[in-house]
């Protein structure tokens, strides 16, 4: 049902990703957007999520994406075809996606995600943190099978879209999360149709 990867990226893979993070961390806020005032993380009037936030389709134009090291690397997940097959109830799917959405999140003090579900088929989360360590929090939690799935640098996390999950509240010093060592998400959204991104 859920499908862990610890390690996901190379150790040059992830300086060439940490690069990249740090240039939009490096972006005003403006160009930044938070959680909170998306449609996306809203439901019914109530605030379902809050952390900073990079659509790297909004960012780049479409021949732009392919200079991003992250929506690159996203080809990776089809090494992982025979895995996500056996271990996800829907997997047999996986190999006839055709598109990728790229979304760059950035969690600090008190932010956090409730219980929701995605709209694409698969959703694809990597985690990464400087270290040494500076907060607590941002375990992902799976209410309908009770599953605890906790933090840990450059772990991948595979899923159904449906499944319900949410985020745990980070706990951190505003210094420490001014300075980059607050929770990054990498997440790719798979799903089928359009143009936009393919998966390789």
């Amino acid at each position: 049902m859920i499908y862990v990867v610890d390690n996901f990226y190379s150790d040059f893979e992830l300086q060439i990703v940490w690069k990249e993070l740090e240039y939009y961390s490096s972006l005003p806020n403006e160009y930044k957007d938070r959680a909170e005032t998306t449609v996306v993380a809203t439901s019914q009037g109530k605030v379902l999520g809050k952390s900073y936030r990079v659509y790297l389709s909004e960012l780049y134009t479409e021949k732009g994406l392919k200079y991003s090291h992250i929506t690159n690397l996203s080809y990776k997940l089809k090494d992982h075809t025979k895995e996500i097959e056996n271990v996800l109830p829907n997997g047999r799917q996986f190999k006839d996606m055709n598109m990728v959405y790229d979304l760059i999140s950035y969690y600090g003090p008190d932010d956090y995600y409730d219980t929701h579900y995605d709209l694409y088929q698969f959703t694809c989360l990597i985690w990464l943190y400087k270290e040494p360590k500076k907060f607590t929090g941002g375990d992902l939690f799976f209410p309908e099978l009770n599953k605890n799935i906790q933090l840990k640098n450059n772990r991948m996390i595979f899923f159904p879209g449906y499944l319900l999950h949410k985020v745990d509240k980070i706990n951190m010093s505003k210094q420490d999360f001014e300075n980059g060592y607050g929770r990054y998400t990498v997440t790719h959204f798979v799903t089928h149709g359009g143009k936009q991104n393919e998966v390789n």
